[in-house]
């Protein structure tokens, strides 16, 4: 529900919380050079003035390398955020997109489709009929995993049964113009629908425009390495053996729904 004021108000708390994560690394920055020196001095003290030169000269080296480092690659994405957000500029002037939705697609929105994906991508539409056989089914599961019988079983479906037979449908929370919007939207397969980062927005973007986003990501070479082997069957082993070494100290009905990866080939 969209509360007059409330846009102000997001943003003053933002901004506080800005600073407030600022003031705290600040902190933090301080607290690690006040350590570093106390180190450099111990050093000092400990080393021989030769192996104490020799030893600052190779710590320097290394701390210039890890900053021409990081800045190189904090420079390639503000490069790549600064190509992207020009494009998106000239793109956005003819979209459609408010507070809670942007639309960085080549498709037209609707205002149907424009409040139906206002309501966040955690809305749930309400159901036309209600799932008498998931509901049965899913009851019927737990009367087994929890080996509920006799009398006990026969009273809980009883109990369910006199529920689902006073049960009725709940009115929709979607128009009929929302509803086709939505299922639209779902077809389309050149399109996603996302949530951003931050913040509840919504985002509509091209689907090759999302993979030329994690294309960039991943030749990220200082990020990600490529591998010439698949790590899953490695990774998949290593759970498996923890799991074997550590499920001795957990009751047996634990035991049985630790979730086990896969067998791999």
């Amino acid at each position: 529900m969209d509360i007059p004021g409330s846009a102000g108000i997001l943003r003053q708390a933002s901004k506080k919380l800005l600073r407030k994560l600022i003031r705290n690394d600040r902190y933090l920055l301080d607290r690690i050079q006040s350590e570093l020196y106390a180190l450099h001095l111990e050093c000092s003290i400990l080393l021989s003035e030769e192996d104490f030169k020799h030893c600052d000269r190779i710590t320097y080296l290394q701390a210039e390398r890890s900053g021409e480092f990081s800045a190189q690659k904090l420079n390639r994405k503000y490069e790549i955020l600064l190509s992207k957000n020009i494009s998106k500029v000239t793109h956005l002037d003819n979209s459609i997109q408010n507070d809670t939705v942007i639309n960085m697609s080549d498709k037209d929105l609707s205002e149907p489709a424009l409040r139906a994906l206002e309501k966040g991508l955690n809305f749930a539409p309400s159901p036309k009929h209600i799932p008498y056989e998931t509901i049965i089914g899913n009851i019927e599961e737990t009367i087994h995993h929890n080996r509920i019988t006799g009398y006990d079983a026969d009273s809980l479906r009883q109990d369910i049964a006199v529920v689902l037979r006073q049960a009725r449908s709940p009115k929709s929370n979607l128009t009929s113009q929302e509803f086709a919007a939505l299922k639209d939207l779902r077809k389309d397969d050149q399109v996603l629908v996302l949530k951003a980062d931050k913040g509840n927005t919504t985002v509509v973007m091209n689907v090759s425009t999302y993979d030329s986003k994690m294309t960039d990501l991943l030749s990220d070479k200082g990020t990600y390495k490529k591998v010439k082997y698949n790590p899953t069957a490695r990774v998949a082993r290593k759970t498996c053996e923890l799991i074997r070494r550590y499920q001795q100290c957990l009751p047996d009905h634990v035991v049985k729904y630790l979730l086990r990866p896969p067998k791999t080939t």
